[in-house]
């Protein structure tokens, strides 16, 4: 009984590490993502 109790102890852990993981990595690339790049069209012209 004590093993099954064990079993899924590590398991909670597990998924709650994963999910920490997760939610690190999808807050660090929203910065990335949020970046504003200017790059000139030729001739000065605009696309509306």
């Amino acid at each position: 009984m004590n093993s099954n109790n064990s079993t899924a102890l590590r398991g909670t852990r597990v998924a709650g590490l994963g999910a920490a993981a997760a939610l690190t990595i999808g807050l660090l690339s929203t910065s990335v993502a949020a970046a504003d790049t200017f790059v000139p069209l030729p001739d000065g012209s605009k696309n509306a």
